[in-house]
């Protein structure tokens, strides 16, 4: 019988100061090869660790989609470039408070079932925070 490998979710290493210390880091043009790999983990690992909870939303949503053939759901977490270079345009962005590390795209044919399906996740017994539209 095969093995079966168990999802293994990261948790958060590191404080909130040094979440936003490695965006710092990344943002410093003399920095030492050492601070720079500590901030790479860092930030990495504040990255990795958004992939669960997103996970967790991605299967409710597509359990909300299941009966349909014609809704789109995906997930993906933001690439550690992309994150870098964010970093280094918005300059007075906290990593800490990044809105977009990841996220899920619920495809539908049209603007009124998107409030629909909104409305019906809102309405769910998920454990997740809604906070706004």
């Amino acid at each position: 019988m095969p093995e079966i490998k168990q999802q293994r979710w990261k948790i958060v290493e590191y404080s909130k100061r040094q979440i936003n210390d490695a965006g710092n880091i990344i943002r410093k043009d003399n920095t030492t090869a050492e601070e720079l790999a500590f901030a790479t983990q860092v930030i990495d690992n504040w990255r990795a660790a958004h992939a669960y909870p997103m996970h967790v939303i991605y299967i409710h949503l597509r359990r909300m989609a299941a009966p349909r053939n014609d809704i789109l759901v995906v997930e993906r977490l933001k690439r550690l470039d992309s994150i870098i270079g964010k970093l280094r345009r918005e300059t007075r962005m906290d990593l800490w408070r990044m809105q977009d590390l990841g996220g899920c795209r619920f495809i539908t044919p049209s603007v009124d079932e998107v409030f629909h399906f909104a409305e019906e996740y809102k309405k769910s017994r998920v454990r997740h925070e809604y906070k706004r539209t």
